[in-house]
């Protein structure tokens, strides 16, 4: 008998005890609508068109992403411990950043560091 008392209050209780762990108040309810607007809002980077890694006439190694757009290119080379975003101000033209040059975006570019001739790089 004790024992199904106790399981009657355990049931009946429950309930009570789950509805006190929300902590939103009845006036804060957010509907999915108001979710929707607030997404749309947000504009997702530019996607990779292409990524080519390249080995220059210096026997150096560079890699670099070109994204959607053709006016940003990421490069990455061993000398530089982050990767370098690069913008050009048109498509088709070289991408710029710190010194550093990228011309095409093909099989073949032209690579240049900062204080260095500019060399062929072969895909």
């Amino acid at each position: 008998m004790r024992v199904h008392f106790l399981s009657v209050f355990a049931a009946s209780i429950l309930p009570l005890i789950i509805t006190a762990c929300d902590s939103r108040s009845p006036g804060q309810e957010t509907s999915n609508a108001d979710a929707s607007v607030v997404a749309a809002k947000v504009q997702l980077p530019p996607s990779i068109i292409g990524g080519h890694t390249y080995r220059c006439a210096d026997n150096s190694v560079v890699s670099v992403d070109f994204l959607k757009g053709g006016e940003i290119a990421i490069l990455r080379s061993p000398e530089r411990s982050q990767q370098l975003r690069m913008t050009a101000p048109a498509a088709g033209e070289p991408f710029f950043a710190d010194g550093y040059v990228v011309t095409g975006s093909g099989p073949r570019i032209g690579f240049q560091r900062p204080g260095e001739p500019h060399q062929e790089c072969k895909g």
